[in-house]
C-alpha cells in the first residue's frame, strides 16, 4: 500500500499504479512484478482478485468508488403450526406420557443465547411442515437448569425422540442433515 506523492501528478501517479483516491488515503497497489519482469501464476491471481474486488479507483477523476455486495432478503418464515409445545418441568413428564404412547416425539432442549440452537430452530421449523404425525416440543435449559441437569442434557442443542415413553434416540450439536435422518428412520407415517 502507498499514499499519494506529493511531488508527482496525480497522471503520472496514475500511470505508475501508486495513485490513491486523495492525498493521505490508503488504497491497495499492485506490487512490482518478480525478477526479470515475469510474474508467476500465483502473482498473477492476485493481481485478477485485486481487478475484481469491489473497491475501484476510478482513473479519470481518481475518486475511490466502493460497491457494496447486494444482500438477500431475509427469510421470512411462515407461522409454526402449533405443533411445537413449549415444556416446562410441570408439562414435560404429562406430555410424553400422553403424546409419545401412540407417536414419535422429538424434544429440542435448548436455550436463548445458544447461537447453534437459534440455528437448528429454523430446521425444527421446517421439520414441522415435512413430518404432521410427529409431535414436536421444545425446552428451554436456560430457564431450567436443575430440572435439564436431572434429565442429563449436558450440551446445547439435544434433540431426543421418544416413542411409548421410552427415548429411542439422542442427538447434541447442530446437525441438521443428521436431525432429519433420524426423524425419517423412526417415522412411520399411518395409512389412513
Amino acid at each position: 500500500m502507498l499514499v499519494n506523492s506529493p511531488g508527482k501528478s496525480v497522471a503520472r501517479q496514475q500511470q505508475q499504479g501508486t495513485a490513491t483516491a486523495s492525498p493521505g488515503k490508503l488504497v491497495s497497489q499492485p506490487a512490482a512484478p518478480a525478477r526479470g519482469g515475469k510474474q508467476g501464476p500465483a502473482r498473477k491471481q492476485l493481481l485478477k482478485e485485486e481487478r475484481d474486488s469491489p473497491v475501484q479507483v476510478n482513473s479519470a477523476v481518481a475518486s475511490l468508488t466502493v460497491t457494496e455486495p447486494a444482500q438477500e432478503p431475509a427469510v421470512v418464515l411462515p407461522p409454526a403450526p402449533e405443533s411445537i409445545v413449549e415444556l416446562t418441568p410441570a408439562t414435560y413428564q404429562d406430555f410424553l406420557l400422553r403424546e409419545s404412547s401412540n407417536s414419535l416425539v422429538l424434544v429440542d432442549f435448548y436455550t436463548d443465547w445458544c447461537g447453534p440452537c437459534k440455528l437448528m430452530d429454523a430446521h425444527l421449523h421446517h421439520l414441522t411442515f415435512a413430518f404432521k404425525g410427529v409431535k414436536f416440543a421444545k425446552f428451554n435449559c436456560g430457564r431450567y437448569e436443575d430440572f435439564s441437569t436431572g434429565l442429563r442434557i449436558r450440551s446445547l442443542p439435544t434433540f431426543r425422540l421418544y416413542h411409548k415413553r421410552k427415548c429411542l434416540e439422542q442427538l447434541t450439536g447442530a446437525q441438521p442433515v443428521k436431525l432429519r435422518q433420524l426423524v425419517v428412520h423412526y417415522f412411520r407415517p399411518s395409512r389412513k
